[in-house]
C-alpha cells in the first residue's frame, strides 16, 4: 500500500535530491510515497532485481542503455514525477561515468608506460654489467694466455741439448747464457703471479658495480595543497597516496573542484557541507570532514572509484 506525501516531506525530499544520483532519486521518492519494490517492479513489468539494480545505479545489470532509458521514464511516471528530468539525471549520470571511466583508463595506461619504462631502464643496466664482466673476463684470459707465453719462450733454451764442444766452453756458455735466464724466469714467474691479483680483483670490482648502480626506486613527490575557500565553516581535507580523479560538487550540484591530483597531494576545501564527492581510485585517498575520519570502504565500487555525499 501506498500513501500519498505531505507537502514538507516533499520539499525537504526535494532539497535532498539535487546531489542525489538517479537511482537513488528514485529510492527516496518511491521510499516517501511509501512504496516497496515489489509493487513498483509489478507496474514496471519487470523483476524486484531490476528495480534494486536501477535505485543503485547498476545500469549495466540491465539489458540495455535504451531499455534503462526506458524503465527510467516509466518509473517516474509511476511516482507522478518530471519523466523528462529523470530521464536528464539519467543521462548526466551516464556522461559523468563515461568521463570518469576515460581518467581511470588515461591513469592506468599512465602507470603501465612507467612500469615498462623502468623494466627496460634495469635491462639496459643488468646487459650493460653482463657485457662489462664479460668484456673484463675475456681480457684477464688473453693476459693470462700471453704471459704463459713468455714464459715457455724463456724455458726453451733451458731444454735445448748441449752444443758439442769442450768442457771449458761448455762451462763458459752455461755461466754468460743459462744464468741469467734462470734469474728472467723467476721475474717472469713474480710478473705472472702479481698479473693474476690485479686481474680478479678488477672482474671482482666490475661484477659488483652494477648492481650498486641499479636504482630503481622512484623519488618522492613534492607535496602540494591545493586550498579552495568559500563561503561556510566546514573543512573537507582529501590526502593522496598516488595518484587519483576527483570531483567534489556542493549541496545544489555546483562543481567546486575537478582533477587529478598524485602522490602526497592534499586538497582543502573550506565550504558549506553537504558535499558530493567522486573519486577515481579511492582506496589511494584519506577524507576528513572538520577533523573526523571519514570511511569510504562502503562506497567503493568493483572498479576502486566512490561516490558519496558527506556532511547531510
Amino acid at each position: 500500500m501506498s500513501t500519498e506525501p505531505n507537502s514538507e516531506s516533499l520539499i525537504a525530499q526535494g532539497q535532498e535530491s539535487t546531489t542525489q544520483s538517479p537511482g537513488q532519486y528514485l529510492r527516496s521518492q518511491r521510499e516517501l510515497r511509501c512504496y516497496s519494490q515489489k509493487e513498483v517492479a509489478d507496474k514496471l513489468h519487470i523483476t524486484v532485481h531490476y528495480v534494486n539494480a536501477i535505485e543503485n545505479d547498476a545500469y549495466e545489470k540491465l539489458p540495455g542503455i535504451i531499455f534503462a532509458k526506458g524503465y527510467m521514464k516509466r518509473y517516474g511516471e509511476i511516482l507522478e514525477l518530471n519523466a523528462d528530468e529523470v530521464v536528464n539525471r539519467f543521462d548526466e549520470f551516464q556522461q559523468a561515468e563515461q568521463e570518469h571511466q576515460k581518467e581511470v583508463t588515461r591513469i592506468s595506461r599512465k602507470k603501465h608506460q612507467a612500469r615498462n619504462r623502468n623494466l627496460a631502464l634495469v635491462s639496459i643496466v643488468l646487459f650493460a654489467g653482463i657485457f662489462a664482466g664479460l668484456w673484463f673476463w675475456n681480457t684477464s684470459m688473453l693476459e693470462s694466455a700471453d704471459t704463459a707465453n713468455q714464459v715457455s719462450a724463456l724455458e726453451q733454451p733451458l731444454a735445448a741439448p748441449a752444443s758439442p764442444v769442450s768442457e771449458p766452453a761448455v762451462a763458459i756458455i752455461t755461466e754468460d747464457s743459462v744464468a741469467p735466464p734462470v734469474r728472467e724466469i723467476n721475474t717472469v714467474s713474480e710478473l705472472e703471479a702479481d698479473a693474476e691479483s690485479p686481474g680478479l680483483a678488477t672482474t671482482n670490482a666490475v661484477a659488483d658495480a652494477p648492481t650498486g648502480a641499479i636504482n630503481t626506486e622512484p623519488e618522492p613527490a613534492d607535496t602540494r595543497i591545493v586550498t579552495i575557500t568559500n563561503e561556510g565553516n566546514d573543512v573537507l581535507r582529501v590526502s593522496f597516496t598516488d595518484e587519483s580523479f576527483i570531483q567534489v560538487s556542493d549541496e545544489d550540484a555546483n562543481r567546486i573542484y575537478r582533477g587529478t591530483l598524485g602522490a602526497g597531494d592534499v586538497l582543502e576545501i573550506r565550504d558549506s557541507a553537504p558535499f558530493n564527492i567522486l573519486l577515481g581510485d579511492a582506496p589511494l585517498t584519506r577524507l576528513t570532514l572538520n577533523g573526523d575520519e571519514i570511511d569510504v570502504s562502503d562506497s567503493i565500487r568493483i572498479d576502486n572509484s566512490a561516490r558519496l555525499t558527506v556532511g547531510l
